[in-house]
């Protein structure tokens, strides 16, 4: 059977995130602005191809994936490009760069400790989505972020008490969605201008 190159533009974009590491569905339908639910059929179909692999909560390409990506990657940044009309040097190592330059701003101010984990899937998740705030899919946001931040319920909860009493971070509860959401500081906001 001869291998093709996917045409589905949003199955082309989730292949392309996935090549600059593992991401989360939440993580995903952030990303593409749909449903989890649409992205867990997105990500079922890979996985029946090979593609992709599932490792607890995160979703990652595998070895046939990368390789795919690699063969194909002109294909899909047309596909990707004509649907979304998105820059996609801002998918690859730009904004991992940008990521790590922020952190380690906010890394040389406070003291992060055991907490860096959050402060860079805030980060992550704020370049990649461009939303300020972060709220879970469910009611527990203490739980998910662990998941997200691949921490202990025990740490992040200890971590997000610290990080907003050194006012890294802000808590706030949603009353409309019922959940509580955190963002990082507003002092933080030029950084990701520049």
């Amino acid at each position: 059977m001869r291998e093709r190159a996917v045409v589905s533009p949003r199955t082309a974009l989730i292949l392309l995130l996935l090549r600059g590491g593992a991401l989360s569905a939440p993580q995903l339908a952030e990303y593409l602005g749909i449903p989890s639910r649409q992205v867990h059929a997105y990500l079922a179909f890979l996985r029946r191809r090979g593609l992709v692999a599932s490792n607890s909560y995160t979703y990652s390409l595998t070895n046939r994936g990368v390789e795919y990506v690699d063969k194909y990657r002109g294909h899909l940044e047309h596909v990707v490009r004509s649907r979304f009309r998105l820059n996609l040097a801002k998918l690859g190592s730009t904004k991992l760069n940008s990521a790590k330059r922020i952190v380690e701003e906010i890394a040389s101010q406070y003291d992060l400790g055991d907490c860096i984990g959050i402060v860079r899937f805030l980060v992550e998740f704020r370049l990649r989505v461009g939303r300020k705030w972060w709220w879970p899919s469910q009611p527990d946001l203490v739980s998910e972020l662990a998941e997200l931040a691949r921490s202990s319920t025990i740490s992040v909860r200890e971590c997000l008490a610290r990080l907003e009493s050194q006012g890294v971070l802000y808590l706030r509860k949603d009353a409309q969605r019922g959940v509580w959401k955190v963002r990082l500081s507003r002092q933080f906001d030029p950084l990701f201008e520049a």
